[in-house]
């Protein structure tokens, strides 16, 4: 099973990670907010290309491990990056928009006070508090968080597709190619990841990072000391970012073997069989050629049978 494989797997695509993402995300995140302070409004938007490009690289780590690994392309790989970041972005606007709508119109004036009651009781999760809260808002709330999870499920092999193929010698795959593949594996293995940093107060944690230091460096810039971490704290924090990179290890790991089992059934499917030679025309039935036997359909019926059982 995907889910299981990919927890075993998981481990060798970390290692990969604390090399590459500690470069990666720094200059990534700096080039997103360095766009957002000239486009403003536009913010929301450069975040979210930025952490596609995070995504694209760890799911090319999740390759590499599996053993499917082909040589990048930097141009590609950005490309892939704005292309699929402009549609999350364009998703997650319409999500918002429905979510929105949907809470004015069943609470209406009601919904202020229950966020601001949920503001005034948060405790670092906004979003775990509205969706315990046991309202209509926060029923609402946990909609949207499961139309998000699977939506992230369904495009999760697509997305995995896109980042194998930002290579020079690559083929060149449909955007939406494979939509949906190993949904359930998929949504199994985004839940547990979340699960699990949610359990060790890891969730969205690298979130808050970046934005508190960024907060920190505008102040820095402006003049203003930055107020003294102690060392225990800087620890723990650390610690759990490893956890939380551990999480997206385990989501990029599942991807590539969903990715490489779907590319292997898509090659079996498209396997011409050749068809036997036409009858001469003395009406004797032509005779196949000596040597290795023709492949036929229950060859490759047997290696896809083969290929789901592992």
């Amino acid at each position: 099973m995907i889910v299981l494989r990919s927890l075993v797997l998981s481990f060798s695509v970390f290692w990969r990670l604390l090399i590459v993402m500690p470069v990666v995300i720094p200059i990534t995140m700096v080039v997103a907010f360095a766009f957002s302070l000239v486009f403003f409004p536009l913010a929301n938007l450069f975040v979210t290309i930025a952490q596609v490009f995070i995504g694209m690289i760890g799911m090319r780590a999740g390759m590499q491990a599996l053993g499917a690994w082909n040589p990048p392309s930097l141009e590609k790989l950005i490309l892939t990056s704005l292309k699929w970041g402009l549609l999350c972005f364009v998703l997650g606007l319409m999500i918002g928009i429905v979510a929105v709508v949907t809470v004015f119109a069943l609470e209406g004036e009601g919904a202020w006070r229950q966020l601001q009651s949920a503001l005034l009781a948060n405790s670092g999760n906004l979003w775990w508090t509205l969706a315990t809260s046991g309202t209509p808002l926060g029923w609402i709330v946990v909609g949207t968080i499961a139309l998000i999870y699977a939506i992230g499920a369904a495009l999760m092999v697509p997305m995995a597709a896109s980042a194998h193929a930002a290579s020079e010698k690559a083929q060149r795959l449909d955007v939406f190619w494979s939509l949906g593949a190993s949904f359930p594996a998929m949504l199994v293995v985004l839940i547990g990841s979340a699960a699990v940093a949610a359990a060790c107060g890891a969730l969205f944690l690298s979130h808050a990072v970046v934005q508190d230091a960024l907060i920190a460096a505008a102040a820095w810039l402006d003049g203003a000391s930055p107020a003294a971490v102690p060392v225990d704290a800087m620890l723990r924090i650390a610690a759990l970012l490893l956890v939380e990179l551990w999480t997206y290890a385990w989501i990029f790991a599942a991807a590539s073997l969903a990715f490489v089992r779907r590319r292997d059934e898509a090659a079996a499917d498209s396997a011409v069989v050749p068809a036997p030679p036409a009858a001469a025309a003395s009406g004797f039935a032509a005779r196949a050629p000596a040597g290795p036997e023709t492949p036929s359909a229950v060859d490759v019926r047997a290696l896809r049978k083969s290929r789901e059982q592992s």
